[in-house]
């Protein structure tokens, strides 16, 4: 799972990273749930997504000028389950249509969940 949603990402950062949205990925250190994590940096916002190989996720949006959290959840990949429709509300808060990412679905079938950081 970790290695599709780290192929997803990569397509996010070529299809949106621009001047007007810095996106930042960071691959976390091999533990027994690694992690890839997201950083989304516009002029108002700050935001990032976080997915552990277990599935487990969460996504925030903070303002940059008051602080406040402008979105958040955290939940479980289950197996079918579609990047964008996941994300959509998260990507919609930076005015994004989720019809225009990149596709990527979790299969449940990737064995290399044990990538080597």
């Amino acid at each position: 799972m970790l290695h599709e949603f780290s192929n997803w990402t990569d397509l996010l950062i070529s299809y949106l990273n621009n001047d007007d949205m810095k996106i930042t990925k960071i691959v976390g250190p091999t533990t027994n749930n690694p992690a890839i994590v997201v950083d989304l940096d516009t002029k108002a916002d700050i935001g990032r997504m976080v997915c552990w190989s277990d599935g487990a996720f969460d996504a925030e949006i903070l303002n940059i000028e008051t602080g406040f959290t402008r979105y958040r959840i955290d939940d479980t990949l289950k197996v079918g389950d579609c990047f964008p429709s996941i994300f959509s509300k998260f990507f919609s808060k930076f005015g994004l249509d989720a019809k225009l990412l990149p596709a990527g679905v979790w299969s449940g079938t990737d064995e290399s969940d044990e990538v080597a950081f």
